[in-house]
């Protein structure tokens, strides 16, 4: 895994892994701002005017359906950034970003975004990296959801939570983890006591517990190792 060095108070690796002259050229234009949980940064259709990197906390990348309901696509957590639609030249959004949890963001204008991509080529590669990355979590992901149990796909969910926040008590609900994986309430509940049974997971009031994470690895399907392997290979640590 590639090693961010640890020479600025950014604490998204990949802004924190680009060239130092560069990030010093980007920090002008870089804000930083709350990511408040069920927040809605960038919704369905909306003009794609602003790209946020996340210090901590998550943002889900939701699919929305006519009907109103969403399905998760991919996380982004301090490992990335929502960049890829703009990368791929979109002009307006086809997904919604919602904070899955809270915490901080250093947001760029669209306009700087694409400005740095093409004066700043340690900056362009890093978002490359990352552009590919992100496509093989989206194309696992729905692979994932088509082919493996609710549950194997929950414990992949759960995992992949506990890795972008360094946390094995995750603060999330069962209404949720209904909404992530695109499944009714009652299916999420009863996934969760086939975790807990099994003795993966505490489930308590708004939080879920992490007990035995080796486990919970062993049993969740292979697209979570792929998924993380990826990551750990194209780009810069965030341990």
């Amino acid at each position: 895994m590639r090693k961010s060095k640890d020479r600025s108070p950014i604490e998204n690796t990949l802004l924190a892994a680009i060239p130092a002259r560069e990030l010093e050229t980007l920090a002008r234009k870089l804000t930083a701002v709350p990511l408040d949980y069920k927040t809605i940064l960038i919704d369905d259709e909306d003009p794609l005017d602003y790209v946020y990197f996340p210090s901590s906390g998550i943002i889900s990348v939701l699919a929305v359906y006519a009907d109103g309901n969403t399905a998760e696509l991919a996380t982004i957590g301090r490992e990335g950034n929502s960049g890829f639609q703009e990368m791929l030249g979109a002009r307006s959004s086809d997904v919604r970003l919602l904070v899955q949890i809270a915490g901080t963001a250093m947001r760029l204008r669209r306009a700087d975004f694409k400005k740095a991509l093409i004066e700043l080529p340690g900056f362009q590669a890093m978002m490359n990296l990352h552009l590919h990355t992100f496509l093989h979590q989206v194309m696992l992901s729905g692979a994932c959801n088509a082919t493996h149990s609710v549950s194997k796909r929950l414990a992949r969910w759960l995992l992949t939570m506990a890795d972008r926040t360094n946390q094995d008590t995750l603060h999330i609900t069962h209404d949720l983890i209904a909404e992530m994986l695109g499944i009714y309430r009652p299916t999420a509940s009863k996934a969760l006591a086939t975790l807990q049974n099994q003795g993966f997971v505490r489930v308590l009031r708004g939080r879920i517990v992490i007990l035995n994470r080796p486990a919970l690895v062993a049993y969740t399907c292979e697209c979570y190792r792929l998924i993380r392997l990826k990551t750990e290979r194209n780009l810069p640590s965030t341990k």
